[in-house]
Formats: C-alpha cells, sequence, structure tokens
C-alpha cells in the first residue's frame, strides 16, 4: 500500500548550488529507486536558521513529496541521517496528497 510523504531537509549552504543539485538527485534517485513516485522538488532556497546548527547560522531549505511504499522510509533516512551535507530532516507521513499550488492559488481567491 502506497503512502503519501513530505521530506524537508535542510543543507549546508556553502557546499553550492552544483552540491546541492547532487544531493537533491541523490535524493530522489533513492526515493525512486524504492518504489517512489510522483516525486516533487520544491527548493525553498537558503534562509537564516532559527538557531545555530553545526555553528551555522543559514541553512538551504529543500521539500519534497512523493507517494512511495513504507520501505522507502528506512533507507531514505539512512541517506539523511549520514550524508555529510544533510544538517537536519523531518519525513511526514501525510493522509492524502497536498497540491501546492492549488492551495496557493485557492487562497488568493
Amino acid at each position: 500500500m502506497e503512502r503519501y510523504y513530505e521530506t524537508v531537509c535542510i543543507l549546508k549552504p556553502e557546499i553550492g548550488d552544483e552540491g546541492i543539485k547532487n544531493v537533491l538527485n541523490r535524493i530522489q534517485a533513492v526515493i525512486e529507486k524504492n518504489g517512489g513516485r510522483d516525486v516533487e522538488v520544491e527548493s525553498w532556497g537558503r534562509k537564516r536558521l532559527a538557531y545555530p546548527i553545526q555553528k551555522r547560522k543559514e541553512g538551504y531549505y529543500v521539500l519534497f513529496t512523493y507517494t512511495a511504499p513504507p520501505e522507502v522510509n528506512p533507507r531514505l533516512q539512512h541517506l539523511l541521517r549520514y550524508h555529510e551535507d544533510v544538517m537536519r530532516y523531518q519525513t511526514v507521513k501525510l493522509k492524502k496528497r497536498v497540491d501546492l499550488e492549488k492551495e496557493k492559488e485557492a487562497g488568493e481567491e
């Protein structure tokens, strides 16, 4: 049974655009390799952190929204936990898929 997930990651900002692209591609590959599909990546960009993490005051935020079987989660968590460029992450199981674009449009009306 497939479920809907959202994963937010905070990456080290000093790795640069190419490093960020490599990390995002690797995360997406792990999701898809383990049965995930409909992967959407939304980059929120470089933002100031609420509190310092690893002596850094800024981080690069990314949101992944995807559909996957439960087996994908432990593999993804392992990658995120041990990847040197990921400072923090959190995965949340959703009851249904949320379309961010439709919600923004509905809020503007």
